[in-house]
């Protein structure tokens, strides 16, 4: 198959994914706000972070709580790329998937070091969706960090 009829798909749904990005206009809009909740509301109301904010009290939102559902919208937007892509290009965008995972299993490494409970934790992962490599469930039952790293440890050996 030529690269043309091969990547013709995923060139249409690029395409669509850039006419929703954030336009000139809608960086001004968001300068222009004084507040966390205001901006949210604009994103919420105004442009396709829509997705991730649909549920969303923005008036009570915080920063961090803002920033983890603008990468959730990154994540979702990489998965309905994914099926698209066949050998080496799923593979690059399973490693994009992997940088978020990372940063999740050190939400859980810096959570046990602290004594914290895990089950917060959950609620702060940004990707656990159908391609990835750890379970989620199990890992938050981890009541320290060597269980923790037993329990990666078996969901890697399974996985290979």
């Amino acid at each position: 198959m030529s690269s043309v009829g091969r990547f013709a798909a995923i060139n249409t749904k690029i395409r669509v994914l850039k006419g929703k990005m954030l336009t000139q206009k809608d960086y001004k809009e968001l300068i222009s706000k004084s507040s966390v909740s205001e901006v949210a509301e604009y994103l919420k109301e105004h442009t396709s972070y829509r997705l991730v904010l649909v549920d969303k009290n923005t008036h009570t939102i915080h920063r961090g709580e803002l920033e983890l559902l603008l990468k959730k919208y990154i994540v979702i937007t990489f998965e309905k790329l994914l099926h698209y892509f066949v050998d080496e290009y799923r593979k690059l965008f399973r490693i994009l998937f992997m940088r978020y995972e990372i940063e999740d299993l050190k939400l859980y490494i810096r959570a046990l070091s602290r004594g914290e409970k895990l089950e917060a934790v959950k609620d702060l992962v940004i990707y656990s969706g159908v391609y990835s490599i750890v379970n989620h469930e199990v890992l938050a039952s981890s009541q320290n960090i060597i269980v923790l790293l037993i329990i990666l440890k078996e969901q890697f050996i399974t996985m290979f």
